[in-house]
């Protein structure tokens, strides 16, 4: 195949595997009734399809690894205690966006995220500590870490780089967290994206939302006890 026409076309399948593939299977659970929420069969698909759409990525960029501007492999993800504090100011930060959102919404007529995070608080706890680190580790990886930096090589505009992969991450919570749950996570991941582009690392975004889902999905259902 011409290389004119190779190089796009696998640089569009790595970008569709980043920010397409999952919520395109997600709304396939839909034709069956399934949500992440939906325990266990819908919970479970929604673990497989997060780290194969992950997996995927992976194995497709060490086969065309000669064809793409970015890999995996070549996410920043860097450890050090400055952007540890950051990952967890982020937290706070975005914890106080559900916390001043929430009565808003309820004024509005709106749903929060709070029925979802009852429906997990029915799935077991392995299964929640399980979903809280696929998300937390997959989501930042495929929707922040990847495809900002792939399409800012192939755009060279970070706006534009930014704002696909962010609006389809936040369009895909719609089918589980409703409209008004959706409104509230688009409200922090804004948050967290502030804190990607600022950073450029992966690290501090993985904590933010490793800490954001666990204390969404774990403490939170203990306190109500």
């Amino acid at each position: 195949m011409n290389t004119r026409i190779l190089y796009p076309l696998i640089s569009w399948i790595a970008i569709f595997i980043s920010v397409f593939l999952i919520p395109l299977l997600g709304s396939f659970m839909r034709l069956f009734n399934l949500t992440p929420l939906t325990y266990p069969n819908g919970t479970l698909l929604f673990l497989i399809i997060e780290w194969s759409a992950f997996l995927i990525l992976v194995v497709f960029g060490k086969i065309f690894k000669n064809y793409l501007l970015f890999v995996v492999s070549d996410i920043n993800f860097t450890y050090s205690l400055h952007d540890t504090w950051i990952g967890i100011l982020g937290f706070i930060v975005g914890l106080g966006v559900f916390t001043v959102s929430s009565p808003l919404l309820k004024v509005l007529g709106l749903a929060t995220t709070s029925i979802g995070i009852y429906k997990l608080s029915l799935i077991p706890l392995s299964i929640r500590i399980l979903i809280v680190f696929t998300a937390g580790v997959t989501e930042e990886f495929l929707y922040r870490g990847y495809s900002i930096e792939y399409l800012y090589r192939y755009t060279n505009d970070i706006k534009i780089a930014a704002l696909i992969p962010t609006t389809i991450f936040i369009l895909m919570h719609l089918l589980t967290w409703g409209l008004g749950g959706t409104i509230q996570i688009g409200l922090w991941t804004l948050v967290i994206l502030t804190l990607y582009l600022k950073r450029r690392n992966l690290y501090p975004c993985i904590l933010m939302h490793i800490l954001n889902d666990a204390f969404a999905f774990i403490l939170l259902p203990i306190f109500r006890l």
